[in-house]
């Protein structure tokens, strides 16, 4: 992801891109910065990334679990979480998806991706994005529809990739708590 944002002027990738594929970062970085599909899927997760390949090499693009196909799907998403004033405390800035690089305050302590989760709640694997409009909010409730704590056999527990580039194991209870002044979720930007 770094090595892509250096490449675009230190943007990192958006969720999705307005073409008419509906692409997402992983299509985004997919060839010029990763060229093993392997690296997309988690090897505890049961589903597994597929491309479906159009007649053109820009018809190609990763299927989601909201495609449909049974198994087939993101094992980890990027955090775009969506600037929402109408939350206490409110998101000013939302998620680090699609930001300069530079301008994120705390790249160690903000979360970049995570092990996505896909239930009822969440079709949309790719993407952890609570606290956009009319889908909840980024308290704990609704976060844990879009993460997936089981994966791994440690409740609770999820992998994350920060802005930094490191990744580790966390509890997402401590990920965020409003009361202590704790969000990972969220960035601060650089004047």
């Amino acid at each position: 992801m770094t090595v892509y944002a250096s490449d675009y002027a230190d943007q990192l990738p958006r969720a999705t891109y307005p073409d008419v594929f509906a692409s997402t970062w992983a299509d985004a970085i997919f060839g010029g910065y990763v060229r093993n599909q392997q690296v997309y899927d988690c090897p505890a997760s049961d589903r597994h990334m597929d491309r479906f390949r159009g007649s053109s090499p820009c018809q190609t693009r990763f299927l989601r679990a909201e495609d449909g196909y049974p198994g087939v799907g993101y094992s980890y998403g990027i955090n775009a979480m969506e600037p929402n004033h109408s939350l206490q405390p409110p998101i000013a800035v939302g998620g680090p998806a699609g930001k300069a690089l530079p301008s994120i305050e705390d790249p160690s302590g903000t979360i970049l991706l995570c092990d996505a989760g896909y239930d009822q709640h969440n079709t949309t694997d790719y993407v952890v994005r609570t606290g956009y409009p009319n889908l909840g909010d980024y308290r704990l409730e609704a976060l844990h529809h879009e993460i997936d704590t089981e994966r791994h056999g440690v409740p609770n527990r999820f992998n994350v990739g920060y802005c930094d580039g490191h990744a580790r194991s966390r509890n997402y209870r401590r990920t965020i708590d409003p009361g202590l002044g704790v969000n990972q979720w969220t960035c601060s930007l650089r004047n």
